[in-house]
């Protein structure tokens, strides 16, 4: 056995996470993990980490709420991308933003499809 020493969730779909010093239990895992994703315009298909040779530099790129996630709606994302900007989810022309900057056009839909998952250290 162990204690959990920190939690983090990745607001964003194979972006860098958020570290938390709270959360909310859900049925689904840990309240607004996973809970926005980026869409590949060009294929439909959700953007992944996991094809690297496609999205090299997405872990260059890390979100987090602009305050504490709760039961209901989500509060905005902050994007953080690799040249030092910060975008936010609600802005007007956040998929212009994003599509520029991954240089394929991209859009960032919230979703609940994502099965929840959390990464903790245990001390």
């Amino acid at each position: 056995m162990g204690t959990v020493a920190t939690v983090w969730i990745y607001p964003v779909k194979s972006m860098m996470d958020e570290e938390l010093n709270g959360s909310q239990v859900t049925t689904r895992g840990l309240l607004g993990d996973r809970a926005h994703a980026l869409v590949d315009q060009e294929t439909g298909k959700v953007v992944s980490a996991k094809n690297p040779n496609k999205w090299p530099e997405l872990f260059a790129y890390r979100a987090a709420y602009t305050k504490p996630a709760t039961e209901g709606a989500l509060p905005p994302v902050s994007i953080a991308l690799p040249d030092g900007r910060l975008l936010r989810s609600d802005a007007a022309d956040i998929n212009d933003q994003l599509s520029k900057s991954l240089a394929r056009s991209v859009m960032l839909k919230q979703s609940a499809t994502e099965k929840a998952f959390f990464r903790a250290v245990l001390a």
